[in-house]
């Protein structure tokens, strides 16, 4: 089973109109280990070249991006799962397509794979309509 299905990446252009979508690649991934006072853990951090902008804007800075090894469930407030973004091949010349600027948790970063590119760049966004400028709406309180 796929657990980005290009449905879902081209739902989201569909149905988000503030989504921000970049095409990234990887530069530099590492691993550290850290121990802080008997707290052992280990730190993901990848840097990343902003290939393009395909949706939206660029919401960089992409160098030293952390990930945590678990995220908080979206079924169960309070308990923690396994981060899949710790689990995708991170090497370089890899290529990611970062998703952004519209609330929601899942799956930020996904392979850039043909169909996945394909399906978001095929996607139509919706229509901006007055209700949807956020920043227009503080400005009038």
């Amino acid at each position: 089973m796929d657990p980005y299905p290009d449905r879902i990446l081209a739902g989201r252009v569909r149905a988000l109109p503030d989504l921000n979508v970049a095409l990234l690649e990887v530069v530099k991934p590492s691993r550290v280990d850290i121990n802080e006072e008997g707290d052992h853990r280990t730190e993901f951090f990848t840097e990343y070249r902003l290939i393009e902008v395909i949706r939206g804007r660029a919401d960089g800075p992409w160098n030293r991006i952390r990930y945590h090894k678990t995220i908080a469930s979206p079924l169960a407030p309070g308990q923690r799962i396994a981060n899949p973004a710790t689990l995708l091949p991170l090497k370089t010349g890899s290529r990611f397509l970062y998703f952004s600027g519209a609330e929601y948790d899942s799956c930020r970063m996904v392979p850039a794979t043909p169909s996945a590119e394909s399906a978001v760049r095929m996607a139509v966004p919706p229509a901006k309509r007055e209700e949807d400028d956020i920043s227009g709406f503080w400005g009038r309180m």
